[in-house]
C-alpha cells in the first residue's frame, strides 16, 4: 500500500528535526579530533587530519578520573535510593487503601508543580544544620527526594496496567508483602524502571546547581563542575574543551544505548492508565 503524502511529510519532518538535533553533537565530536590550527582556520569543516593529542592532554590536566568517579558514585547511589523508595511508595498506593492511596498520590503529583528553586534555601539550611553539606550522603538524599514525585507518577501509571488479581492470588498463596514486592512486582516494573534510570542518569549526571551547593570540596566535584572549572581556566583553548565535552557525554550515551529497548515501552505502558 502506498504511503500517503502526509506520512511522507511527517517522516521528512522527523528526519530534519533529528538532523538539527544531532548536528551540535557531530560538531563537537568533529572539532575534538582537529588540531589547533585546523580548528582555528576551518571550525565547521570535516576533520582532515585526525589527532587525539587533545584527549591525552585533557585526561592528564582535568582530573577527569576523579570527577568521573564522583559522578558515577552519586549517580548510582541516588538512582538506587530513588528507585527503591518510589517503587515502594507506588506499590503501597496501588495495593493499599484506595482512598488513602489516591490522596497521597494527588499530594505528590501536586508537589511537581512547585518550582524546585523555592526549596533551595530551606533545604540548604536544613542540610547545613544536619552537617550534610559537602557530603555525598546529603547530596544523594536531597536529589533522590526531589525526584520521588515524578517517579511515583511513572510507577503508579505503569502499575495501573497490572491486574490486581496477581496481588490477590499471591496473598491467597501466603506470599508476604515483601516477597510479593521483591519477587513479583519489581520484575514486572523493569520497562518503567529502565525508563526512570535513563531519565535520572541524564538529570543527575548533568546536574550543576546541586553539586555546586552541596559538594563544594574540589575532591568531591562531579564532571559538570570539572567542565565548568576547566572552561573557566581555559576559556580560549577550544581544542581541549571539545574533547572534554565528548568524554562527559559518553556515559549518558552508553546508558541510553543499553536501555533504549525499554524506554518507549515503559513510557507508553505508564501512560495507559496514568
Amino acid at each position: 500500500m502506498k504511503r500517503s503524502f502526509r506520512t511522507r511529510l511527517t517522516e521528512l519532518a522527523i528526519w530534519v528535526f533529528a538532523a538539527i538535533m544531532s548536528y551540535p553533537v557531530f560538531l563537537v565530536v568533529n572539532s575534538s579530533l582537529k588540531s589547533h590550527q585546523e580548528l582555528s582556520l576551518e571550525p565547521f569543516s570535516l576533520v582532515r587530519s585526525v589527532t587525539f593529542e587533545h584527549y591525552e592532554r585533557v585526561i592528564q590536566e582535568a582530573k577527569i578520573f576523579l570527577s568521573f568517579g564522583n559522578s558515577v558514585l552519586v549517580t548510582v547511589l541516588t538512582i538506587a535510593l530513588a528507585i527503591v523508595l518510589s517503587a515502594m511508595i507506588s506499590f503501597s498506593i496501588y495495593a493499599g487503601n484506595q482512598r488513602f492511596g489516591r490522596t497521597i498520590f494527588m499530594i505528590m503529583i501536586a508537589s511537581i508543580m512547585i518550582p524546585g528553586q523555592l526549596g533551595m534555601l530551606p533545604l540548604y539550611k536544613l542540610a547545613s544544620s544536619l552537617h550534610l553539606t559537602n557530603t555525598y550522603v546529603g547530596y544523594c538524599l536531597i536529589t533522590a527526594a526531589s525526584q520521588l514525585p515524578f517517579l511515583v507518577f511513572l510507577y503508579v501509571g505503569f502499575l495501573g496496567t497490572i491486574s490486581r488479581e496477581i496481588v490477590e492470588a499471591a496473598g491467597l498463596d501466603g506470599c508476604s508483602v515483601y516477597r510479593l514486592f521483591g519477587r513479583i512486582i519489581m520484575p514486572l516494573l523493569k520497562p518503567i524502571t529502565a525508563t526512570a534510570v535513563i531519565l535520572l542518569t541524564l538529570g543527575i549526571w548533568n546536574d550543576f546547581l546541586g553539586p555546586l551547593l552541596y559538594l563544594q570540596d574540589s575532591s568531591k566535584q562531579t564532571v559538570i563542575l570539572m567542565v565548568f572549572n576547566y572552561v573557566h581556566f581555559y576559556t580560549k583553548d577550544w581544542a581541549s574543551i571539545f574533547p572534554l565535552i565528548v568524554l562527559v557525554m559518553l556515559p549518558n550515551l552508553a546508558v541510553y544505548l543499553a536501555l533504549q529497548s525499554y524506554i518507549v515501552k515503559g513510557i507508553a505502558s505508564g501512560a495507559l492508565k496514568g
